[in-house]
């Protein structure tokens, strides 16, 4: 045996010794499977959670378009019903609570129903209460009045009106009746800074 024969023989061990890998080899694919199935399975998740979404805004959306204001309240009772709708994210009911040409709803959306109001904003009226004076430049109306309210309205995650406080207090609703047979609406909304 020449010294380049011992050579070759030694040069081919580390070779023969390298060929174990196929153990990792199967343990990698073992694991990049394990990661496949786990990111499929998110996926699968997700879009059925975004479906699920979907089906549930639709929903919320064909309900507020439904919406038919009660007959019959007062002017106080026209206010309370103005923040049940505006705390459930129901633009179809708070616009129905004003008369049809004023727009007094705190949003700008054209939609039925308001995700943001709904889930990511809490409304809640704490006092409402009618004022003794009549509600003036209303004089052609059949009845007026005048309610002025306290409400807390609190956000999340960035959604609401970054103009609102937290405690807003002393708002006053102007509400009419136009003829003796209607329902009180509300005519316009005055912010304390605003007078």
């Amino acid at each position: 045996m020449s010294k380049t024969d011992s050579e070759k023989v030694t040069a081919a061990e580390p070779e023969t010794e390298a060929q174990p890998a196929p153990k990792k080899t199967k343990k990698k694919r073992k694991k990049f499977r394990y990661i496949m199935a786990i990111v499929t399975l998110l996926f699968v998740g997700l879009a059925g959670a975004g479906f699920y979404l979907a089906e549930l805004l639709r929903d919320k959306e064909q309900e507020c378009k439904m919406t038919k204001m009660p007959s019959g309240l007062s002017a106080v009772e026209t206010v309370k019903q103005y923040f049940r709708y505006w705390d459930e994210g129901n633009n179809t009911g708070m616009n129905q609570a004003a008369l049809p040409d004023e727009n007094i709803d705190p949003t700008t959306d054209d939609e039925c129903f308001n995700l943001g109001l709904c889930y990511f904003c809490d409304v809640k009226l704490t006092r409402a209460e009618q004022l003794p004076e009549i509600a003036e430049g209303f004089e052609g109306c059949y009845e007026s009045a005048v309610v002025s309210v306290d409400f807390t309205y609190k956000t999340s995650w960035g959604f609401g009106d970054s103009t609102m406080k937290e405690d807003n207090k002393n708002w006053e609703f102007f509400l009419a009746k136009i003829n003796k047979d209607d329902d009180y609406r509300i005519i316009t909304v005055e912010k304390p800074e605003s007078r």
